[in-house]
C-alpha cells in the first residue's frame, strides 16, 4: 500500500495524471482498501484531489476506509482528508461529520495549517463552522495562557489566531509527506 500511496503522491506532486496510469493507481487503491492504514488513506485523497480525480468507486471506498480507521487519524490527517474531501466537492454526512467529531476531539494537536484547513473544508462543505470556531478560540487562547515563559507555544497559539482569522481568505494545500 506505502508503494501505491508513494507513486500516487508523486505523481500529483508532478502534476502528471496520465489517464491510464491513474486509473491503473485507482484500480489498486479499490482492491487493496481493505489494507490501507490512515496513512494510506490521506495520502491517497490528497493525491487524488491535487488531480482532481472524482472515480465515484475509488472516493467511495476510500470514505468507507476513513469511517473504519476513524479513531486511529491524527489530527493532521483529519485536516487533510478534510481539505481533499472539500476540493473534491464529496459531501457524504456521515464520513464529513465523523471527521469533524475528531478534528474537535484532537482539537489541541492541530497545527495552524490544520486549523485553517478544516476551518476552510467544513465552510467549503456548507457545514456550520461555529462549534468548532469556538473550540479553537479557546484551545488558542487556553495555549496562550500555559505559555507564560513563551516558547513554541506561545508561537504556535498565535499561528492558530492567525489561521482562524485568515481560514475563508486563502486555500492552503496541505503536503503529506511535509
Amino acid at each position: 500500500m506505502q508503494q501505491l500511496c508513494n507513486v500516487l503522491w508523486a505523481m500529483a506532486k508532478l502534476g502528471r495524471c496520465e489517464s491510464k496510469v491513474i486509473s491503473a493507481l485507482e484500480n489498486q487503491v479499490t482492491t487493496l482498501i481493505l489494507d490501507f492504514k490512515p496513512q494510506n488513506v490521506y495520502i491517497a485523497f490528497w493525491a487524488l484531489a491535487k488531480l482532481d480525480r472524482r472515480e465515484e468507486d475509488v472516493i467511495s471506498a476510500l470514505e468507507d476506509r476513513v469511517l473504519a480507521t476513524i479513531d486511529d487519524l491524527s489530527a493532521q490527517q483529519v485536516a487533510n482528508i478534510l481539505w481533499a474531501l472539500a476540493t473534491l466537492g464529496r459531501c457524504e454526512d456521515e464520513v464529513v461529520e465523523a471527521l469533524e467529531g475528531q478534528a474537535l476531539a484532537k482539537i489541541h494537536d492541530l497545527k495552524a495549517d490544520g486549523t485553517a484547513n478544516v476551518l476552510w473544508a467544513i465552510a467549503k462543505l456548507g457545514k456550520d463552522t461555529n462549534q468548532i470556531v469556538e473550540a479553537l478560540k479557546g484551545e488558542t487562547a487556553a495555549q496562550t495562557t500555559r505559555s507564560v515563559g513563551g516558547g513554541r507555544t506561545r508561537q504556535r497559539a498565535a499561528r492558530q489566531r492567525a489561521a482562524l482569522h485568515k481560514a475563508t481568505l486563502r486555500v492552503p494545500t496541505p503536503d503529506p509527506y511535509e
